[in-house]
């Protein structure tokens, strides 16, 4: 797992505080009799004025 140590910059403001935290995020998917784990106890942090895509189905 990678932690950030030092505060985000974002313009002139030093952001140090996420926005959005999601913790031990799981995914996983089924095929047929087989379990395969995508995602296993994730963490993530957002922080202002960063930009994220994701498909989410």
């Amino acid at each position: 797992m990678v932690e950030a140590t030092e505060p985000v910059f974002s313009g002139e403001a030093i952001k140090t505080e996420p926005v959005l935290q999601a913790r031990k995020l799981c995914k996983t998917y089924q095929m047929g009799e087989i379990t395969v784990t995508a995602l296993q106890d994730v963490d993530l942090d957002l922080y202002q004025g960063e930009q994220t895509e994701a498909g989410l189905k």
